[in-house]
């Protein structure tokens, strides 16, 4: 009878001991849902950003713009028909400009006052190059990538202008992302000219080198090109940014097949002048991403470096808020290193 007993309570303690086995299973069973359910979250939010609905050209612009020449090229990858409007320079030539505009806009970065700055530009000297990147204005593309794949359109570009122009001295101008668009493409080009044989398969039939870009101007850049991408996620509202801040960012760079583009290295790489101008409060990007670039920049190449900043709040609207000032410091920096 008392071994009978002694079994029972041994039965009961069996009974009454956790399944420690089973317990953990089900925690990974939990966390595997969980990790299943973010990443699918995280995927579809990364697809809407690199889908969102492009921004058409104003119907009005066509008509206010100075005399043009519509033109269409593919991106290097063929992935992209961009469209364009080229302008030719008034007077003798100093060299062509190419603008790059920022994610989620066109080539109408200013909207109807970007009519002035391609004025300005063309009576200046320069033949100038506006034109829609992938997915954005008139021209096609499935995605917008924040620069991680518009590089390609850049230097489609700039293989385009070399060819209408006849003329091998660029200046690439970006605005916002646009910064980080014509960086990778610089970045891209060899240093110095290749035989068509020793150049990779993308850039066979672009006769350029680093040398070629004799100048660069950058409204609005950051530190890296996640800031733009953050910058936007900010927008979308508290749960977005808890979930999605850390996450995107990477998972739009793996989207584009591209490694993380710190532009601080890069832009301290360049040996050309470059111009950089930002709104001062900004009320978009990371103030101290910019503040870091700009003070880099100026450590390394101060000699090479004009820095002007609009005293207004605002992001990429030095133009609009300014404009007087904004060809005056233009101008200044054209001046000192395109002679007439």
């Amino acid at each position: 009878m008392l071994k009978r007993s002694q079994n029972l309570n041994i039965k009961d303690q069996r009974k009454g001991k956790p399944n420690y086995l089973l317990i953990s299973f089900a925690v990974f069973l939990c966390f595997l849902i969980l990790f299943s359910i973010a990443l699918t979250m995280v995927v579809r939010a990364t697809d809407f950003m690199l889908r969102r609905p492009r921004k058409e050209i104003n119907i009005l612009a066509e008509n206010l713009v100075p005399t043009h020449d519509t033109i269409s090229f593919q991106s290097l990858d063929k992935n992209a028909l961009l469209s364009a409007w080229y302008f030719q320079a008034m007077g003798p030539v100093r060299g062509n400009i190419i603008l790059v505009h920022d994610n989620l806009n066109n080539r109408l970065q200013f909207d109807l006052e970007t009519a002035e700055l391609y004025s300005f530009l063309r009576n200046s000297g320069f033949n100038v190059l506006a034109f829609d990147l992938r997915h954005s204005g008139q021209s096609s593309g499935e995605i917008s990538a924040y620069g991680y794949m518009e590089y390609l359109d850049v230097l489609a570009a700039l293989r385009e202008v070399q060819r209408l122009s006849n003329n091998d001295k660029f200046i690439l101008m970006g605005f916002g992302s646009g910064c980080v668009a014509s960086l990778l493409a610089w970045e891209a080009l060899p240093e110095k000219p290749q035989a068509e044989a020793d150049r990779p398969y993308l850039l066979r039939d672009v006769e350029l080198c680093k040398d070629n870009i004799q100048a660069m101007i950058f409204d609005t850049i950051a530190a890296s090109a996640d800031d733009y991408i953050r910058a936007e996620i900010k927008n979308e509202g508290f749960l977005n940014r808890f979930l999605y801040y850390p996450f995107i960012p990477t998972a739009v760079r793996l989207s584009a097949s591209h490694e993380k583009a710190k532009l601080s290295p890069l832009l301290a790489q360049v040996q050309a002048p470059v111009m950089i101008t930002r709104n001062l409060p900004e009320s978009h990007l990371d103030e101290a991403s910019i503040e870091a670039v700009i003070r880099e920049r100026l450590r390394l190449k101060h000699e090479l470096t004009y820095v002007w900043e609009t005293q207004e709040a605002g992001s990429i609207s030095g133009w609009l808020l300014d404009p007087e000032n904004y060809r005056q410091h233009l101008s200044k920096f054209l001046d000192r290193w395109f002679s007439e």
